[in-house]
């Protein structure tokens, strides 16, 4: 990852996709969504495999505003790193 920094310093696409990449790999996921957060919502950075174009165009469409309901909008509403054992627990994952 550092290499990929190192050789394209202004290249935040190539640097989150091998983030993105690599959380996969260490996970041992199958799909993955990176968002990135414009200071107002979030929205997908990277191209994400395993997923069906119709999961890909609703997220891309979806509005995700900071708020309470989920780890993801909780990161936007305080700006930190949350974190969560089971995304799927205990609320919806992208509520509108």
């Amino acid at each position: 990852m550092l290499q990929v920094m190192a050789s394209s310093p202004t290249e935040l696409g190539a640097v989150l996709a091998t983030i993105h990449n690599n959380a996969l790999r260490l996970c041992e996921a199958d799909s993955g969504v990176t968002f990135v957060f414009d200071g107002e919502q979030f929205r997908i950075s990277v191209p994400t495999d395993n997923l069906s174009a119709e999961a890909l165009a609703y997220l891309r469409d979806l509005p995700i505003r900071p708020g309470p309901e989920t780890p993801l909008r909780r990161a936007g509403l305080e700006l930190r790193p949350i974190h969560t054992s089971d995304i799927f627990a205990g609320s919806e994952v992208f509520p509108t």
